[in-house]
């Protein structure tokens, strides 16, 4: 099965932050992924399991992945669709030089540009739907960054 291993700031797998549009259909389309849709600076793959986000550059500055039987997503060798949310939170917060306090609903990891949304057991397919999973694993360039930076301050 595909893993995308997660290298934070850079790639998720073979999919690079910074990549042209064009390029990355074709690479999506090379590992066996048809585009469920697009719309805007969104392209969206494997039943929107996977989405890719653009500026107007059409330049690649978020990849967002949620649970899948068709891939794998590994964050230094741990599966965050299978994996407690407070486990998963405390391995990222650790890999960030500030602490940052635990949020189950929308954590930012800022240092790594890493965000998680909505810990719940519905989304723990793998265990049974006992344990709090994230909902989504996203990552995001510098740009994506600063966005999420303006928006949380009210600009």
């Amino acid at each position: 099965m595909l893993v995308f291993d997660i290298q934070p700031r850079l790639r998720a797998g073979q999919i690079a932050l910074g990549a042209e549009r064009s390029a990355t259909r074709l690479l999506m389309e090379s590992l066996g992924f048809a585009m469920s849709h697009s719309r805007d600076g969104m392209d969206y793959y494997d039943d929107n399991s996977i989405q890719l986000d653009f500026f107007d550059d059409d330049v690649l500055h978020f990849i967002g992945f949620a649970h899948s039987p068709n891939f794998n997503v590994s964050y230094y060798d741990n599966d965050p669709f299978d994996c407690d949310a407070t486990a998963l939170f405390q391995l990222i917060a650790g890999n960030e030089p500030t602490e940052i306090p635990y949020n189950d609903y929308d954590p930012i990891f800022p240092s790594q540009i890493i965000a998680l949304w909505d810990a719940q057991e519905q989304y723990d397919y793998n265990g049974d739907h006992k344990r709090p999973v994230f909902a989504t694993f996203s990552m995001g360039d510098q740009r994506y960054h600063d966005e999420i930076v303006a928006i949380s301050s009210g600009g």
